[in-house]
């Protein structure tokens, strides 16, 4: 080998060795350069994920607040004359880039049959609101918030009464119109009464002398210490020119006391219902259909619904029966007559809360009727105010 290819040999290898270096050095400068891109990416993509975390809270903050802005406004409109009342909605902004939306739904979803306020059920509403909060230009996805509020109504009045009614209340009998009065015994008014027309007491006894005898007997045993079974217990205010001697006689045997009055009839106002299909309990409240009866009601026991007849109003076109074991808590209106039959009956009336400021339940009538016939029979009590407007 001569010294020429020796030489030529080994600068190939030397320019072959440097090129290799190069060739090193410039891929470790690659893979710096991608390592630090991947870095910064990763920084890029941890601040944005970041950002997004500190803007959806700012955003669900701001939904909360609308949520609640939008209950207390919804909440002070149930004190104006002009609120709409359940089933309605109220939506507005209370700032820019967040709205609320309130509905009033009827009631108290959480209270359940078994539960003591179960009955308070009628006088609760429920405020149902929801917030929302989006950015600028993104009101398609906004962060909502979800919130509720459960109040109870307290009565602050009620309807208007009739003319006469703080009268006729002073009073356990306040005759309307001028039928004759017939009270035979054994029956007990207790307190005072005030009559327009005739009043005939125990009128379908044997004769006098007998019937004279029982109503001295009955006093007689009062002032002995004996239960008060009289027909009549309290002041007695009638047309005196009206009555028989027999029916004042009567009243003295008795030891009642008696006032001689003109007839006061109450005003116009003081009507029965000609028809009765709905009510609400209060103004924007929900609509309750009121049941009506049959012309003959027999071993039925009625008593309200919170849900569906809360004041236990029925009604009835019509003369009304009323058979064997017949109980009913609430308030019965019959454009007719309602005839006590049967044996077992119980009337109440169904007491609700006080107006506020006020003592004592407000009860609506028991029994509203043109007249009132009781026949013979056993265990009958009517416990409330009965219109009898014949």
């Amino acid at each position: 080998m001569s010294v020429q290819f020796a030489t030529e040999m080994i600068n190939h290898y030397l320019t072959k060795r440097r090129s290799q270096r190069g060739g090193f050095i410039l891929l470790v400068v690659l893979l710096t350069v991608v390592g630090a891109m991947a870095l910064g990416y990763s920084a890029l993509c941890v601040m944005s994920v970041h950002y997004r975390i500190v803007r959806n809270g700012q955003l669900r903050a701001k939904a909360e607040t609308a949520a609640e802005s939008g209950l207390s406004i919804a909440f002070a409109k149930m004190f104006s004359s002009s609120w709409p009342g359940v089933g309605t909605v109220v939506a507005g902004s209370c700032a820019p880039n967040e709205a609320f939306e309130v509905t009033y739904l009827a009631g108290d979803a959480t209270l359940q049959a078994a539960d003591p306020d179960y009955v308070r059920y009628p006088y609760r509403v429920t405020l149902k609101a929801k917030g929302s909060a989006w950015l600028p230009g993104e009101s398609n996805y906004p962060s909502v918030c979800e919130k509720t509020w459960v109040v109870e109504l307290v009565p602050r009045a009620l309807a208007p009464e009739p003319s006469d009614w703080d009268t006729i209340q002073k009073y356990t009998i306040y005759q309307t119109g001028s039928d004759i009065n017939r009270f035979n015994i054994p029956c007990q008014i207790d307190g005072p009464v005030r009559f327009q027309a005739v009043v005939r007491i125990a009128p379908d006894y044997p004769s006098n002398n007998p019937r004279y005898q029982y109503l001295s007997d009955l006093y007689a045993m009062k002032q002995a210490g004996y239960p008060d079974y009289r027909p009549f217990t309290g002041i007695v205010r009638w047309p005196g020119y009206l009555q028989t001697l027999d029916d004042l006689n009567a009243l003295l045997w008795l030891g009642v006391s008696v006032i001689s009055v003109v007839p006061q009839y109450p005003g116009g106002d003081l009507q029965s219902p000609a028809t009765l299909n709905q009510y609400r309990v209060y103004p924007g409240g929900p609509v309750y259909t009121v049941p009506q009866l049959p012309d003959i009601l027999a071993g039925v026991t009625m008593v309200p619904d919170p849900l569906t007849n809360p004041c236990g109003l029925y009604f009835r076109s019509g003369n009304l029966t009323l058979q064997d074991n017949v109980q009913w808590t609430g308030t019965v209106i019959v454009t007719g007559d309602v005839i006590l039959s049967g044996s077992n009956v119980s009337l109440r009336a169904v007491s609700m809360p006080p107006v506020s400021n006020k003592q004592g339940a407000v009860e609506l009538p028991v029994l509203v009727c043109k007249n009132l016939r009781v026949e013979p029979g056993t265990r009958r009590q009517i416990e409330g105010l009965v219109g009898a407007f014949g």
